[in-house]
């Protein structure tokens, strides 16, 4: 296994091949995704505990992504989430991502979501990651206990996710997103 401190964004990425979870399916995320990533980044509610404006511009939007998935930087910690057997009224369409990707200072592995709103308090959150904690630390090389996360403080639902997963609170902090600090609550992987 790696050691914390030696994980690179240049040199990992997740597993390309799709799993499997109880009532999802996660592959890594591909170019098909973009209408539901834009219905994500134009979401106020999604972004309710992100610090992003909602975008408003469709096109602008859709080339940025397209061009992110074409130079593979951005989007190759992302899995996409998709129901494993929808009913009539569920989509076939990604429903939620989430990341398993080296921290900048390559110290520890950050695991993050994005939902849309209409598959909120239906478990998939703690479901999809809970799998991806299962799945990536061994096919990454690296151990659990390296996985930590961010919430905005006030996200309540995301920290009782991460929680269930299996992280735990370590404190209040400060990080740049977005070219933003903003005030955060720390979970961690408990030590052994």
């Amino acid at each position: 296994m790696a050691k914390a401190g030696t994980y690179s964004r240049q040199k990992m990425a997740i597993p390309i091949e799709p799993f499997e979870s109880e009532r999802l399916c996660l592959r890594p995320m591909n170019e098909g995704d973009e209408p539901v990533l834009w219905e994500m980044l134009s979401s106020p509610e999604v972004l309710e505990y992100i610090p992003l404006e909602p975008a408003t511009d469709r096109q602008a939007t859709k080339t940025q992504i397209l061009a992110d998935f074409a130079a593979w930087e951005r989007f190759k910690f992302f899995f996409a989430v998709i129901w494993k057997s929808p009913a009539e009224d569920q989509s076939k369409d990604m429903i939620a991502w989430v990341l398993m990707r080296p921290m900048e200072d390559g110290k520890s592995m950050e695991l993050g979501y994005w939902l849309l709103p209409e598959v909120w308090g239906m478990g998939v959150a703690t479901e999809a990651a809970s799998a991806v904690v299962a799945h990536c630390p061994p096919l990454m090389d690296f151990p659990q206990q390296d996985i930590t996360a961010h919430v905005l403080i006030g996200n309540h639902a995301s920290r009782r996710v991460l929680e269930k997963v299996g992280l735990e609170y370590t404190g209040e902090g400060q990080i740049e997103l977005e070219n933003k600090t903003v005030d955060v609550w720390g979970l961690a992987w408990p030590q052994e």
